[in-house]
């Protein structure tokens, strides 16, 4: 309370808007002062909780404070933001991960106190120009990951919604640094390869970022457009939504370079659109923040695992929408580094049937599953610490795989066939793998899966469109807890080339809250809907009209599985009323037709 009252005394009214300083949001130690950030609101009172753009001020990573803030708020105040900006650790005081790290942490403060400044912990972005861009991107890309959340806060997520970036370094591998950026780092990229790529944002993308929009000078001398022209580059590639302007005359900060010309587009324009940007990701459209939960990670060899063995692990994971696949991971030396043995399990597996190498021994092994979700966030569960010890086993037989076939004797590429085998082992086979060859089975170069069970008898093999051969022949191979391995093989079959599919997926029974006539604003209501297509449906995306159907300017979720038929939607507070709101259910399918259907009309209250 005390503190609580303090922030009340120290707020004030400073151009139309609620400025409230020096807001303690993390300690760094003892012997520091805490790390704090300013606050500014709109002073209208609002019946929703708002949005927030979080700002990370420039400098060169040595230079700079929190009060750069205070030119940048107030056209977001005004458009209904409330805006923060940060004060974090420069390089003279510690170097990489230290301010990133600390800019997480300001995430989770906000998300934790959410209630004290009215803002919806679902709608955060981040925001920086020049070191600060670079500071607020990396934050946004590395958020999903959990590997910078070091600090107060744990509890809560460090995912944001968006990221906004003005001319900022990106990539520290490639581009010439300065003497600024190279004490970022702690060295220079030769002393310090793996921290100079560690620290670039453009390394850590992934497809599950969020929306990052980036502006940049094309005649900067201080940072190089190159910078952002790599970041947008690798963001394309992966699919992420993003936005690039190389901004036209324009050198660092934006100054007219030669003097005298004209900024296109002006930076009251690139403000308008870096509002617009983060109107439509953190207002329009509701992010999902919320990391799948891993509990009762369980390695049922026991205390004690003999090398060579096969044990069985299971965990528990759950996520508000729904858990899209897990990683089982192994660390030798008590949770400190990881190595993935097994990846790309689906969502709904609970269970991974794992053979202990037959050499690996460790005095305080841990296993971690790591569960993601459709939007990207991710979790990881560990297990108690146990001791894998040397097997007495003295197996040298190999497992026997017998009657490998596949499900047709007419293989077409792009479509989906069972392979299937008989194998067995004195003890007992530990897991397969299945390899293909293009040349007859003088060479098996193509891995179709690894690290199936050892009871699995069968694979489901989704044949590449790409994919035609003369002569390919399928081998499956069975390993047991020794290691020894046993091969078989399938008889010689031709791939055919692929049957161009045009027919679309077949979208169905569209449904919003099981009917309903109308739906209220801030309610949660299930999407329901069916869908189906001759060859599987790739992908599936809600779209939301508020004019009986003519337009679908909002998208209430993208990037569905194909075997997703149900959506919980937190229908917007900020939303318009409707009075003929429908929702589109659109699938896609692999090969990109396009299928939908409408849901009834009903009323948005």
């Amino acid at each position: 309370m005390r503190r609580f009252l303090l922030f009340i005394l120290l707020s004030a009214t400073v151009y139309g808007q609620k400025v409230t300083r020096d807001v303690p949001y993390g300690a760094v130690s003892a012997t520091r002062g805490p790390l704090t950030l300013d606050v500014y609101e709109p002073l209208e009172p609002s019946t929703t909780l708002r949005p927030l753009v979080i700002y990370v001020h420039g400098g060169g990573f040595s230079s700079g404070d929190k009060s750069q803030g205070q030119t940048k708020a107030r056209p977001y105040t005004d458009a209904g933001f409330v805006f923060a900006s940060v004060s974090y650790r420069l390089s003279g005081e510690a170097p990489f991960p230290a301010a990133p790290i600390d800019i997480l942490t300001a995430v989770r403060y906000f998300r934790a106190n959410a209630s004290t400044w009215k803002i919806d912990p679902t709608r955060i972005g981040l925001y920086g120009t020049s070191a600060g861009a670079t500071l607020a991107v990396f934050a946004a890309v590395a958020s999903n990951t959990g590997k910078y959340d070091v600090g107060a806060w744990s509890d809560q997520s460090s995912k944001v919604g968006a990221a906004a970036g003005y001319f900022g370094p990106m990539d520290f591998v490639n581009v010439p640094l300065t003497s600024a950026e190279i004490a970022y780092l702690g060295g220079s990229p030769q002393e310090k390869p793996d921290v100079a790529r560690e620290a670039s944002p453009v390394f850590n993308v992934d497809a599950e970022d969020p929306p990052i929009i980036l502006f940049h000078g094309d005649n900067d001398s201080v940072v190089p457009v190159e910078h952002s022209e790599r970041m947008y580059q690798a963001l394309q590639e992966v699919g992420v939504p993003s936005s690039f302007t190389k901004v036209r005359n324009a050198g660092h900060n934006f100054m007219p370079t030669p003097p005298g010309s004209t900024v296109v587009p002006s930076p009251q324009e690139i403000e308008q659109q870096t509002i617009d940007f983060f109107k439509k990701y953190l207002v329009e459209q509701v992010p999902d923040i919320t990391p799948p939960r891993v509990t009762d990670v369980v390695v049922n060899g026991g205390r004690e695992v003999l090398a060579g063995s096969t044990i069985s692990i299971t965990w528990t994971s759950t996520d508000n929408v729904g858990v899209a696949s897990h990683e089982v991971w192994l660390s030798t030396d008590a949770g400190v580094n990881f190595e993935v043995i097994a990846k790309g399990l689906a969502g709904t597996i609970q269970s991974f049937s794992w053979s202990v190498p037959a050499q690996l021994q460790a005095q305080s092994a841990v296993i971690g599953v790591l569960a993601r979700d459709i939007a990207g966030n991710r979790r990881l569960g560990v297990s108690p610490p146990f001791v894998i010890k040397p097997s007495s086993s003295s197996d040298s037989t190999p497992p026997k795989v017998a009657n490998v076939k596949l499900s047709a004797e007419r293989i077409i590429a792009g479509q989906s066939y069972t392979i299937s085998w008989v194998s067995s082992d004195d003890v007992g086979v530990a897991r397969h793998d299945i390899l293909l060859s293009l040349d007859g089975g003088t060479n098996f170069d193509r891995s179709l899966a690894s690290g199936l069970a050892g009871n699995i008898n069968s694979f489901a093999w989704n044949v590449a469109e790409n994919l035609t051969a003369e002569s390919a022949v399928v081998a499956v191979q069975a390993i047991d807890s020794s290691g020894n391995k046993g091969i078989g093989t399938s008889a010689a079959f031709r791939i055919e080339a692929a049957q161009r599919d045009t027919n679309p997926p077949v979208v169905s029974a569209v449904s919003v809250a099981n009917g309903a006539s109308k739906v209220k604003r801030g309610a949660t209501v299930s999407v329901r809907w069916q869908a189906t297509d001759d060859r599987g449906v790739s992908s599936q995306r809600i779209l939301l009209s508020l004019d009986g159907g003519t337009t679908f300017p909002v998208t209430i979720a993208e990037g569905l599985g194909g075997s997703i038929s149900s959506f919980d939607w937190a229908v917007s507070t900020s939303l318009s009323k409707a009075k003929a709101a429908v929702v589109k259910v659109e699938a896609v399918d692999q090969a990109g037709n396009k299928g939908s259907s409408m849901s009834s009309a009903f009323r948005i209250k």
